[in-house]
Protein backbone atom coordinates (compact mmCIF):
# COMPACT_ATOMS: atom_id res chain seq x y z
CA UNK A 1 0.00 0.00 0.00
CA UNK A 2 1.61 3.40 -1.18
CA UNK A 3 2.15 6.21 1.54
CA UNK A 4 -0.37 9.15 0.76
CA UNK A 5 1.76 11.32 3.51
CA UNK A 6 4.31 11.70 0.45
CA UNK A 7 3.69 12.96 -2.79
CA UNK A 8 4.68 10.22 -5.25
CA UNK A 9 3.23 11.75 -8.08
CA UNK A 10 4.41 14.12 -10.19
CA UNK A 11 1.82 16.41 -10.27
CA UNK A 12 1.55 17.01 -6.95
CA UNK A 13 5.01 17.56 -6.52
CA UNK A 14 5.25 20.38 -9.43
CA UNK A 15 2.05 21.45 -7.72
CA UNK A 16 4.29 21.92 -4.23
CA UNK A 17 7.10 23.00 -5.71
CA UNK A 18 4.83 25.85 -7.46
CA UNK A 19 2.71 26.92 -4.13
CA UNK A 20 6.12 27.07 -1.83
CA UNK A 21 7.30 30.53 -2.49
CA UNK A 22 3.61 32.04 -2.16
CA UNK A 23 3.64 30.16 1.46
CA UNK A 24 7.07 31.39 2.09
CA UNK A 25 5.72 35.27 1.23
CA UNK A 26 2.94 35.40 3.85
CA UNK A 27 5.22 36.65 6.30
CA UNK A 28 4.13 39.12 8.97
CA UNK A 29 5.31 41.93 6.88
CA UNK A 30 3.33 41.51 3.93
CA UNK A 31 0.61 40.67 5.83
CA UNK A 32 0.52 43.99 7.69
CA UNK A 33 1.88 45.84 4.10
CA UNK A 34 -1.33 44.55 2.56
CA UNK A 35 -3.95 45.72 5.00
CA UNK A 36 -2.26 49.03 5.08
CA UNK A 37 -2.65 49.38 1.49
CA UNK A 38 -6.16 48.15 1.60
CA UNK A 39 -7.27 49.92 4.28
CA UNK A 40 -5.54 53.15 2.38
CA UNK A 41 -7.35 52.35 -0.94
CA UNK A 42 -10.75 51.85 1.16
CA UNK A 43 -10.49 55.59 2.07
CA UNK A 44 -9.18 57.24 -1.19
CA UNK A 45 -12.19 55.30 -3.11
CA UNK A 46 -14.62 56.85 -0.37
CA UNK A 47 -12.93 60.35 -0.70
CA UNK A 48 -13.22 59.89 -3.67
CA UNK A 49 -16.64 58.55 -4.47
CA UNK A 50 -18.10 61.33 -2.10
CA UNK A 51 -16.44 64.22 -3.93
CA UNK A 52 -18.48 63.35 -6.99
CA UNK A 53 -21.63 65.41 -6.04
CA UNK A 54 -19.07 68.15 -5.13
CA UNK A 55 -17.36 67.88 -8.40
CA UNK A 56 -20.52 68.04 -10.36
CA UNK A 57 -22.03 71.39 -8.18
CA UNK A 58 -18.78 73.10 -8.47
CA UNK A 59 -16.82 71.63 -11.70
CA UNK A 60 -13.60 70.53 -12.33
CA UNK A 61 -11.49 73.72 -12.29
CA UNK A 62 -12.68 74.61 -8.89
CA UNK A 63 -12.97 71.74 -7.11
CA UNK A 64 -8.56 71.22 -8.16
CA UNK A 65 -7.81 74.34 -7.49
CA UNK A 66 -9.18 74.05 -3.87
CA UNK A 67 -7.17 70.24 -3.75
CA UNK A 68 -4.30 72.25 -4.43
CA UNK A 69 -4.69 75.29 -2.36
CA UNK A 70 -5.57 72.59 0.44
CA UNK A 71 -2.22 71.02 -0.31
CA UNK A 72 -0.31 73.52 -0.40
CA UNK A 73 -1.78 74.25 3.08
CA UNK A 74 -0.29 71.16 4.36
CA UNK A 75 2.89 71.88 2.72
CA UNK A 76 3.27 75.28 4.12
CA UNK A 77 2.27 74.02 7.96
CA UNK A 78 4.52 71.11 7.76
CA UNK A 79 7.89 73.11 6.76
CA UNK A 80 7.73 76.51 8.51
CA UNK A 81 11.40 76.76 7.22
CA UNK A 82 9.62 77.89 4.04
CA UNK A 83 8.62 80.93 5.63
CA UNK A 84 12.13 82.31 6.89
CA UNK A 85 14.46 84.47 4.52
Amino acid sequence: MADITRPTNTRWTAIALLLEPFALLLTPAVIITTLIFVIKNCIGFGLSYGSFDWYLSVGPVNQMGHYGGHSMGIVLARHPALFLP
